[in-house]
């Protein structure tokens, strides 16, 4: 962080340093005009110089928000399929769970690691009910319900 500032700090006094390099031997003028040279000299520099931090500035939000876009439509189709297995009857389809594991293992580097790992034993756990619907367990699948919705929600 420090290193910041002071990256900062010779970006912003850089321009007034050449200034007093190149006209430090001249005394302070009273005169207006040459006050207006040096404010257009400072605007000119320091408009381009913020220019560029406010550009980079923007693209990194832009690029944040594009990757929290990314993971709340990830999770959104996660709860689709969660919504289809939960209101099956009959037992489920080891296609459609294939799919909903294979959904998460290929957004794996948008998550974190423990969510990845908890998404992962929720895939096991549909794809257990694949081959006998009898093992079902309401109360997890609410449980998990409300994960998603809360992680959806960015809770």
């Amino acid at each position: 962080m420090k290193k910041k500032y002071i990256c900062l700090t010779i970006i912003a006094l850089t321009p007034i340093i050449i200034y007093i390099i190149n006209f430090g031997e001249s005394s302070i003028s009273k005169d207006p005009e040459k006050w207006a040279f040096f404010g257009d000299y400072i605007g000119g520099v320091y408009s381009v110089v913020l220019t560029c931090v406010l550009t980079f500035i923007m693209y990194q939000l832009n690029k944040k928000d594009e990757k929290s876009k990314e993971k709340k439509d990830f999770v959104k189709s996660l709860l689709c399929n969660i919504n289809e297995f939960n209101n099956s009857t009959t037992n489920l389809n080891l296609d459609k769970v294939d799919e909903f594991r294979k959904l998460i293992i290929n957004n794996e580097f948008i998550i974190d690691e423990s969510l990845f790992r908890t998404l992962i034993d929720i895939g096991d756990y549909y794809l257990s009910l694949c081959s006998d619907i009898s093992n079902r367990d309401i109360e997890r699948e609410s449980r998990i319900k409300r994960f998603l919705k809360e992680l959806y929600d960015g809770k």
